[in-house]
């Protein structure tokens, strides 16, 4: 069963409860919904759900990937599909495609997303407008990545991968 509407409130409602400061940003994706715009589309402007993994290492790095279009290293994630049943799951498809990491490797830290301002929006040019995203975090004993243990499953979006230190794993 693909995500719902009624699944993105759920998560939003969880997430609001927990950052009740970012009401207001979140009332605008609350509006689409609430409209009955299709939130679940990768064809719909202004913007449009998404979802990302935040793999976090043993020692505190996080995992991160060279996007094509944007080249700039961003946390692995993207469009939601219709085979997906939850955010939590599209997160880990897109984590398995995107660095061969397959989601049963890592442990889930919570399905509520992380706070806005811990995981900014990356516009991606240039057929979209800024998307509305939705990170799902985890956190793993995954090795860093190599050429034998990272290596995206379809292609071409990442082209490569590396830990990045996060300013709280000094």
């Amino acid at each position: 069963m693909p995500i719902t509407a009624n699944h993105i409130r759920t998560t939003i409602t969880a997430y609001l409860d927990q950052h009740p400061e970012d009401k207001r940003e979140i009332d605008i994706v609350q509006g689409l919904l609430d409209d009955g715009d299709d939130l679940t589309s990768r064809k719909f402007l202004p913007g449009h759900v998404t979802a990302g993994a935040i793999l976090v290492g043993r020692d505190g790095r996080v995992l991160h990937i060279l996007h094509n279009a944007t080249g700039k290293w961003l946390l692995p994630g993207g469009h939601i599909e219709h085979s997906d049943d939850t955010l939590l799951q599209a997160a880990g498809r897109e984590l398995a495609e995107e660095t061969g990491i397959p989601p049963y490797v890592v442990t889930p830290h919570n399905e509520i997303p992380c706070t806005s301002t811990s995981t900014p929006s990356t516009p991606i040019p240039p057929r979209t407008s800024p998307p509305t995203s939705t990170s799902t975090s985890a956190s793993s004993s995954v090795p860093p990545p190599t050429s034998a243990n990272c290596r995206p499953k379809r292609s071409p979006t990442p082209r490569g991968a590396r830990w990045i230190a996060s300013p709280t794993s000094s």
